[in-house]
């Protein structure tokens, strides 16, 4: 585990922090990016074990947008993607079932932050040990 290397992105600096702490702690690499622009160039460049991308940031479904992206680049099509966000229920929308579809987003997963960071540490050890 020591060797992977995540990446996350996300527009709050408290969760970055926080995350990349907690993350680190477990023996993971982590890079952090809060904005899209900054969060593009490290997925490219890096590309890493496991990409934490927020739905909601400076736009509306700004990250929904970067899933997107990323899936239509087949070089970067293999690596697992957990969305993450807090807005599910706020907004009344079932992101799971909207990201959570193999044909259209191959690897990706949905974690509701409201369901604490050890749904999160489950769900990244799951998926990179498939």
């Amino acid at each position: 585990m020591a060797d992977q290397q995540l990446l996350i992105i996300d527009d709050d600096q408290d969760i970055l922090d926080s995350l990349q702490v907690i993350l680190e702690s477990k023996g993971y690499t982590v890079d952090t990016a809060s904005n899209k622009e900054a969060g593009l160039k490290l997925f490219t460049s890096k590309k890493p074990d496991l990409l934490i991308l927020d739905i909601m940031m400076e736009q509306d479904l700004e990250g929904y947008g970067m899933l997107n992206e990323f899936r239509k680049d087949e070089s970067l099509k293999h690596i697992p993607i957990i969305m993450y966000s807090g807005m599910a229920k706020q907004l009344g929308v079932n992101f799971r079932s909207a990201v959570e579809d193999e044909k259209r987003f191959p690897n990706v997963s949905f974690v509701d932050k409201q369901e604490g960071t050890q749904e999160l540490i489950l769900r990244i050890q799951e998926l990179l040990s498939e």
